[in-house]
């Protein structure tokens, strides 16, 4: 399964019924137990009705058994023929398809007693993707609700920026009369427009940076916002009120001054 050898040895073959009762412990069993030196060597005895007690020959490193989100535990490793809870899973390492191997497996279990049950044969990845279900449908979830949340904050900085604009469609009509260019007008308009839309989005970052690391605490193994996504959404809102400026100002900087100021 490819976890580390970290000191001593590993089960081997001569580890036999009549041999002497060894076993392999992780890290973690070994700075629970034995904080102040090595593992290796040491007694350990089972707290089992027959007492066995077994001599640690290595150790090894830390896996999370239980699931990804959970910190590992203290865990020990024993050869099968010395020590059998009467429910073995099997690990087989392969370079073809896994599912291809299911009828090979079945054969070589059914040839050692054919009365033996095989519950269930699954892939690694199955297994990992099996755990990690609940926590991918909650971030897909958290995804969707992120992603309405950016298109209403769109809609309603649109909304804001664009209502700004129109309001000062009077203002362009008197600039215009005056002698003023269209183009200074529509600079003149997105540039104020924008001015109420900065602050709002610098807030928006630092309030994001700082829920972010709430976040890692609370959640175990979450990694901080990458600052491109944050970048991106910035970006995103800030076009959405540039563009929500331009269109009424550019609206109202090719209509006839004299027109608008009628209308007003």
């Amino acid at each position: 399964m490819g976890i580390p050898l970290v000191e001593g040895r590993e089960l081997t073959d001569a580890d036999r019924e009549e041999s002497l009762p060894v076993g392999v412990v992780n890290r973690s069993f070994a700075r629970a137990i034995f904080p102040g030196g090595s593992a290796v060597g040491k007694e350990v005895r089972l707290f089992r009705p027959d007492g066995q007690a077994f001599e640690i020959v290595g150790v090894v490193g830390d896996i999370r058994q239980h699931g990804l989100a959970l910190e590992p535990r203290p865990e020990m490793y024993r050869p099968l023929d010395q020590w059998s809870l009467g429910r073995n899973e099997i690990v087989l390492r392969a370079s073809v398809d896994p599912a291809s191997l299911s009828p090979a497996v079945r054969r070589a279990v059914a040839a050692v007693d054919p009365h033996l049950p095989i519950v269930r044969l699954s892939p690694l990845s199955a297994i990992v993707a099996g755990s990690l279900a609940t926590a991918r449908f909650v971030t897909l979830l958290l995804g969707a609700f992120a992603a309405l949340a950016l298109v209403l904050a769109a809609v309603g900085v649109y909304g804001v920026a664009s209502s700004i604009a129109s309001s000062r469609r009077r203002e362009i009509g008197i600039r215009m009369a005056l002698g003023s260019t269209s183009s200074s007008v529509l600079r003149r308009t997105l540039l104020s427009g924008m001015v109420p839309v900065l602050p709002g989005v610098l807030a928006g970052l630092v309030g994001a940076r700082a829920v972010s690391k709430i976040l890692i605490s609370v959640v175990p193994d979450l990694r901080p916002s990458s600052p491109a996504v944050l970048f991106l959404s910035a970006s995103f809102l800030s076009g959405v009120a540039l563009l929500a400026c331009y269109l009424p100002a550019r609206k109202s900087s090719r209509v006839d001054p004299m027109a608008v100021l009628r209308l007003d």
